[in-house]
């Protein structure tokens, strides 16, 4: 019979794997910069109403009642239909609940958390809040204090990828902007390059990560930017020495995202 870490670790996803590359994070930062802003990077504009992004998103969600820990992997489909007035529409669908062992569900159940219900609203004008303009500069001096507005520099550099991956969530920034990103990032300290990978979805990258305690636990944040347009394609987070009061093994994988689909759109009536 599996120990209780075996099970708990068994609801998380295998960490990613890497291939290594010589250099250093800034410098294939600089050389994935360069490519965004490449001839045939960038698709034509096209009117359009509405932005869409799609993320596909895992979390693990923990209730600690006394010395007991309950966990869960919670999937999600995120999609999101924004017009520049901050009207659309936002569905969210989400995948089966899973657990580490049949106590665990039993104690989620209890505790009335059974399932994250699927949601379709229509939003008003003003009903999608954005953290982020919706023309973003390409002058990195520019980008780096509107990233660091709602993201403290003082957190250090995991935190200027936090604001980056908010940003994602939002729109697909323009090659410009994209090139300007990773610019910026390049001449963060303290990033560490991991190597060629494939993302959860199987689309090929090369990560970076920073490690930083900021939530409490030791937790690697790990980017995976397109080598070729500089789009970055998801974003995890894995703990690393220590899981406090979490019952999962370590290393272990507790969240990530997937951005799936970034395009626009002249209706939020239907999936583009």
């Amino acid at each position: 019979m599996a120990d209780a870490d075996e099970d708990a670790g068994a609801a998380t996803p295998a960490p990613l794997s890497f291939e290594t590359l010589d250099g250093t994070a800034t410098q294939w930062l600089r050389t994935i910069a360069a490519n965004a802003v490449s001839p045939g990077t960038e698709p034509p504009t096209v009117p359009a109403q509405y932005a869409y992004v799609e993320t596909i998103n895992w979390d693990l969600a923990t209730r600690v009642g006394g010395k007991h820990v309950t966990s869960a992997v919670l999937p999600q489909v995120r999609q999101v239909w924004r017009a520049a007035d901050g009207s659309g529409r936002v569905r969210i669908t989400g995948g089966p609940v899973q657990f580490p062992d049949a106590n665990g569900q039993k104690e989620w159940v209890r505790a009335g958390r059974p399932a994250i219900p699927d949601t379709d609203i229509a939003e008003p004008p003003g009903g999608i809040a954005a953290m982020f303009p919706e023309r973003l500069p390409t002058d990195t001096n520019a980008l780096t204090a509107i990233l660091h507005a709602g993201h403290p520099t003082d957190l250090g550099p995991a935190e200027t990828l936090v604001a980056i991956a908010d940003l994602y969530r939002e729109q697909d920034p323009a090659a410009g902007t994209r090139h300007a990103i990773l610019v910026l990032l390049a001449d963060v300290p303290g990033l560490s390059l991991l190597g060629r990978t494939n993302d959860r979805l199987g689309r090929p990258g090369i990560a970076i990560a920073a490690d930083s305690d900021m939530s409490g636990l030791p937790t690697r944040y790990i980017f995976v930017f397109d080598e070729h347009t500089g789009r970055l394609l998801g974003q995890e987070q894995i703990l690393t020495t220590t899981a406090g009061d979490l019952n999962v093994a370590i290393p272990s994988t507790i969240s990530y995202t997937a951005f799936a689909k970034a395009t626009v759109t002249d209706s939020s009536e239907q999936t583009p």
